[in-house]
Formats: C-alpha cells, sequence, structure tokens
C-alpha cells in the first residue's frame, strides 16, 4: 500500500541519534519520496470513468505508456470489483 521511492539514514549516524525536529522543506521532500498507492483514493464512479473511457488520448502514445494504462484500467476495475460490473453496464 505505502511505496518508498529510495531508503535513507534518518538521524544521521549510527549510533540512533540525530535531528529532533523536521523543517517543511524535509516534510516536503519526504512527501516526494512517500506515495499512497493512487487506486486507494479513486472513488467507484471514477474507476467507473477510466474503464470506460478505455485508452482515450493516447493515439500516438509508446508501448510503455498504453501498458500502463491498461495496468490502471485493471486496478480500477478492483476498486469495488462486486459493484464494478453492473456500473460499466448501467
Amino acid at each position: 500500500m505505502w511505496s518508498c521511492k529510495k531508503r535513507r539514514n534518518v538521524g544521521g549516524g549510527g549510533n540512533g541519534g540525530g535531528k529532533k525536529s523536521m523543517t517543511y522543506r524535509d516534510v516536503k521532500d519526504r512527501m516526494g519520496e512517500i506515495n499512497k498507492d493512487e487506486v486507494l483514493r479513486v472513488s467507484m464512479f471514477d474507476a467507473c470513468r477510466s474503464i470506460v473511457e478505455g485508452s482515450r488520448g493516447l493515439n500516438g502514445a509508446d508501448a510503455k505508456a498504453v501498458t500502463a494504462s491498461l495496468y490502471r484500467r485493471t486496478d480500477a476495475y478492483f476498486v469495488d470489483y462486486m459493484m464494478m460490473g453492473l456500473m460499466v453496464h448501467q
């Protein structure tokens, strides 16, 4: 669910000591490293919209972008898989 782009040594040094406070810049830097899984922030209606729209806007895109779009739509199905079939059908 949570992912960290890179691992870093917090607190400096190996003795467990280090900074006792964080600055605004430290928080902003850390937020760039840690991000919540974006599928968990999608509502059922947004997920249905992304499935129905399909690969809109990907004309002339490279294979990596097309594959990422397919995976995003596949993940969107599992937001609420019991209702998603009904939502797409409607």
